[in-house]
């Protein structure tokens, strides 16, 4: 009888020890999950995705990258320049990286919204007396380019804002094809960025006098809400 009762006490010990050896990871794993599902309730705009643009990698890819911040891979300059002569090759409305090797920056953090952040990596060139950079997320699996801001090197603003409107929609169009979302058919000029309700994304390129920059966003965060195709409009950075 003795025995039989020690070997239920050292059980129920044994149980009470594992007990509080996974109560911290279990409350830490519980905590984490109720904090990203709380990063999708504070969004402001009912995100409805349809189900042709979920079976879409880059979709999932993109929304993953701001929600979940899936980290960005070291952008190396043959990688980069790969991707952006694929992006921008033979097409108008694309400034030129400037020649040599960019030096790393580091990596920065671009608040999206609530909720969401967009991890990047910043690239430094030397130009005689000046110093130009870019900011640059490219997707962990593909390596495209999803986030690409550039100071204006190399790209004349036009004379008008139609003009400007007009280069900068076929910037746009060109990111979406390269993207691979053009297989989408709801794309649509709207609020200064072309925008896909199925997917609930929006594309948006910027040219400035200071900066031209090119990113797709959901359609939830506040980068999506603002209109970006005026010459004089302000950076999305940040």
């Amino acid at each position: 009888m003795n025995s039989r009762r020690n070997k239920i006490v050292l059980a129920a010990a044994a149980l009470v020890l594992l007990a509080a050896v996974l109560a911290p990871s279990v409350y830490f794993s519980l905590r984490e999950a109720f904090l990203l599902a709380g990063a999708y309730e504070r969004t402001t705009v009912p995100v409805v995705i349809d189900p042709e643009a979920e079976e879409i990698y880059m979709v999932r890819a993109i929304r993953d990258a701001y929600y979940l911040g899936v980290g960005v891979p070291k952008a190396e300059e043959s990688n980069l320049r790969g991707e952006w002569a694929r992006l921008s090759d033979g097409k108008s409305g694309f400034p030129e990286l400037p020649a040599g090797a960019p030096s790393d920056g580091g990596a920065l953090t671009l608040h999206a919204s609530e909720g969401m952040a967009l991890s990047a990596q910043l690239l430094l060139w030397q130009m005689e007396n000046e110093q130009l950079g870019a900011v640059v997320h490219t997707e962990a699996k593909t390596g495209k380019i999803l986030y690409i801001t550039l100071q204006s090197y190399g790209l004349l603003l036009p004379d008008s804002e139609k003009e400007n409107q007009t280069r900068n929609t076929s910037a746009a169009r060109a990111f979406c094809a390269y993207l691979g979302l053009d297989v989408l058919d709801d794309w649509s000029e709207q609020d200064g960025g072309l925008v896909s309700q199925k997917a609930s994304l929006k594309i948006v390129c910027q040219n400035t006098p200071a900066l031209f920059s090119l990113y797709v966003a959901p359609l939830e965060s506040r980068w999506a809400s603002e209109s970006s195709w005026s010459v004089t409009e302000k950076s999305a950075v940040g």
